[in-house]
């Protein structure tokens, strides 16, 4: 039976060494064992075996990565968030390393890896291929004289991948993978969105994650939740071998408890990738996620997280806002009108006006809101007017930046007449009408 990622992150016993200089690659491995937790970090638990080593100084730090052998293959693990250890000399209790990552790569060979950089990482995407207008699946059905269904085929095909160059050295592309499996009367056909960023040499692997991290952000604002990926790829500079190495990652693949889950993946998006200009127009989307991350983080992080309270939530989507305009103040007209709530407002357009009933009295009422929950400490503030105005901010939010990706104002209309918003859209009104 072919071993996979799961059986590691499952649970595991290995050998593992932990990087922290160069020299470290000559020291030996510690015995150990690793596993997920449930907080969706990867655990690595090691014995020290040799005391007076453990008490140096120059052990007791975050390794800068890990790599190991365990009893399924060669594994990687970087972007280290956590160490600690706790010694006992005599007695009954074993002195203990304990180790805390992001990102696991599975299949390497440990002997050749010197470095945990990597060339490319791919994430695969479940149900979000006709979002992105790429498809391996093509299903053909066959009707009889009768009506009735006579028969289907069905065909799996990598489909051509769209490419974007972000850097000199980065690529990041769209493309399909597929898989078939089962028995022979029973097969089961996964064939997800394959999003890969590849390097034309070694980065650091979080430099790869950053541009499929702010794609999965415009999928999950597109879907109205998380919408994790559950499988990837990964190339490092040495060891990989004639295989391909699975890829885990915390920020992609982890759902925590408290994230806001799609209400099924089955509904139309928001929009889709086409509506925000294809491929050149998530190329701006990265650009402006980068650019303009204090605008960004509030329309998109409560899909992650899941909701805070009214109170925090108003104040956060109104920095949002607040840094928008600060942002053009020098390059544009627009942003010096107040509030900032209005002029911001005023960027999406009609559509929006129409959506809240009247933009002039919403801006007033949202800036309101917000000015008494930040500087009046006596202010009774109303849980559910409180909510419904930092949602309907989150929303003008998405769609002033969505209309200067898309270079449209139409994406703004295709966002506000989703049926998702029906009741946001009915509540607003209520409270500004």
């Amino acid at each position: 039976m072919t071993s996979s990622i799961d059986d590691v992150l499952g649970g595991c016993i290995g050998f593992f060494h932990p990087i922290i200089e160069r020299k470290d690659l000559r020291k030996e491995s510690q015995r150990g064992y690793i596993q997920l937790a449930e907080d969706g970090f990867l655990r690595i638990d090691t014995l020290e075996e040799d005391l007076l080593s453990g008490f140096s100084t120059s052990n007791r730090r975050i390794p800068e990565w890990i790599k190991g052998r365990t009893q399924h293959a060669g594994i990687l693990i970087t972007n280290m968030v956590g160490f600690g250890s706790s010694f006992n000399i005599g007695g009954t209790k074993a002195s203990v390393h304990r180790y805390r990552g992001q990102t696991l790569i599975f299949g390497i060979d440990p002997r050749l890896i010197d470095t945990p950089k990597v060339t490319s990482i791919s994430a695969f995407f479940p149900d979000v291929t006709n979002w992105a207008g790429v498809s391996a699946l093509k299903i053909a059905r066959e009707v009889g004289e009768d009506n009735r269904y006579k028969g289907m085929s069905m065909k799996v095909e990598s489909s051509p991948p769209a490419k974007i160059q972000l850097s000199r050295a980065l690529t990041l592309e769209l493309g399909t993978h597929w898989e078939v499996s089962g028995s022979e009367s029973r097969k089961t056909v996964y064939a997800p969105l394959k999003v890969t960023c590849s390097s034309s040499r070694g980065k650091d692997i979080h430099e790869l994650i950053g541009p499929i991290f702010h794609l999965q952000n415009l999928i999950n604002l597109a879907h109205q939740g998380l919408v994790a990926a559950d499988g990837g790829q990964a190339f490092t500079v040495k060891g990989t071998g004639d295989r391909n190495p699975e890829f885990w990652n915390h920020a992609l693949m982890f759902r925590p408890p408290s994230s806001v889950a799609p209400k099924s993946m089955t509904e139309t998006p928001l929009f889709s990738l086409s509506h925000v200009g294809g491929i050149e127009g998530l190329r701006r989307w990265i650009n402006i996620s980068k650019r303009h991350s204090r605008s960004v983080i509030p329309a998109t992080r409560s899909f992650r997280t899941g909701k805070i309270s009214p109170e925090v939530q108003m104040m956060d989507i109104a920095a949002g806002i607040e840094y928008w305009t600060a942002a053009h103040a020098r390059t544009a007209r627009w942003s010096r009108e107040r509030p900032q709530s209005l002029a911001v407002a005023r960027q999406a357009g009609e559509h929006f006006a129409e959506w809240v009933g009247d933009i002039q009295k919403w801006a007033d009422i949202f800036w309101n809101e917000y000015n008494a929950i930040k500087h009046r400490p006596n202010h009774l503030v109303d849980p559910y007017k409180a909510r419904i105005l930092a949602d309907s901010g989150q929303v003008l939010l998405a769609c002033v930046l969505l209309r200067r990706v898309a270079r449209s104002k139409s994406i703004v209309a295709n966002v506000l007449d989703s049926h998702q918003l029906n009741r946001l859209g009915h509540d607003i009104r209520h409270i500004v009408l």
